[in-house]
């Protein structure tokens, strides 16, 4: 029986540990053949040069600065499917896998096949045990924060509506299906909106709780541009997703929760707290969300 042929897109941005890390996580993997390409968005020279260095089997590309996730990831799926690759996984470079993770991921019946997703550096505490989408536009963690011994006995695979990009196993035929990823988001709820589009053209989105991946949460953002960025992003893109995907009767609804629950409330307790950054992030993305801006927003212009 011939090995799948996986195509594995990784994000590099300055966080040369973690991509070193993962990547080396990555390599331990079995029973898969493997074509890594990492799209440097916007690294530092030396950043680049050392990984290269490190890992000589990586296809590196980049344009030389940060163009967003949506997009490069997307430039990553062409390079990895023109290459001939039966699936893509994506996975954040602050992220590992165990050796059998994409082998048993790739043995899964589904479309778009999801690892469960252990937190770093706690990996008996679930940071993803599957996920579907909220009325009020959000992707849900299943899960999340629960320790596994709390967690009782699960059927190894099963369907959900959600699966986050942070790792995400995508099989060929899903970007002929209903493309890539959209660009208008930049950064953050791409995977959402993928999964929606997923669902509604019939395709199928699977967990395996017996893959597993683990995951310390957003060490680039943190590194490079701080919450902020973050807080504009998933506010703005809230908007837009909602917009995009919902009736009129449920964009009202969403844009009052996402209103008074989560731009005020969160930008009263910023505030509290000095943060007054990440609240001014907050209103901006709720501002810019109903207007409609789409791609790069104010705090990297």
């Amino acid at each position: 029986m011939n090995e799948p042929n996986v195509g594995v897109v990784i994000l590099h941005w300055n966080t040369d540990q973690a991509t070193e890390t993962c990547l080396r996580s990555v390599f331990t993997s079995t029973s898969v053949r493997l074509t890594v390409v990492v799209y440097d968005n916007g690294s530092s020279q030396d950043s680049r040069k050392r990984l290269q260095t490190s890992f000589p089997q990586v296809f590196w590309i980049g344009e030389g600065r940060n163009v967003g996730f949506a997009r490069a990831v997307n430039l990553g799926i062409q390079q990895v499917l023109a290459k001939g690759c039966d699936a893509v996984f994506l996975l954040n470079n602050d992220a590992l896998v165990e050796p059998d993770t994409l082998q048993r991921l790739t043995s899964t019946e589904g479309d778009i096949v999801s690892p469960r997703i252990l937190s770093l550096p706690n990996r008996e505490k679930i940071w993803f045990d599957g996920g579907r989408v909220s009325f009020l536009g959000k992707g849900l963690h299943i899960g999340m924060g629960r320790l596994l011994i709390n967690t009782g006995v699960t059927i190894p695979a099963h369907e959900i509506t959600f699966a986050t990009a942070c790792a995400m196993l995508i099989r060929r035929e899903v970007f002929s299906r209903i493309g890539l990823f959209d660009e208008d988001y930049y950064a953050y709820s791409e995977d959402l909106d993928l999964c929606v589009r997923a669902t509604g053209a019939g395709l199928r989105i699977v967990i395996n709780h017996e893959a597993r991946a683990y995951h310390a949460q957003s060490v680039s953002v943190k590194q490079n541009v701080g919450k902020a960025f973050r807080d504009y992003y998933v506010m703005r893109n809230r908007v837009l997703f909602l917009r995009k995907h919902f009736t009129h009767r449920q964009l009202v609804v969403g844009l009052i929760a996402a209103s008074v629950m989560d731009c005020l409330g969160s930008a009263v307790v910023f505030c509290l707290a000095g943060q007054f950054r990440r609240a001014v992030a907050l209103s901006q993305g709720l501002r810019d969300g109903i207007k409609g801006q789409t791609g790069k927003g104010f705090l990297e212009a």
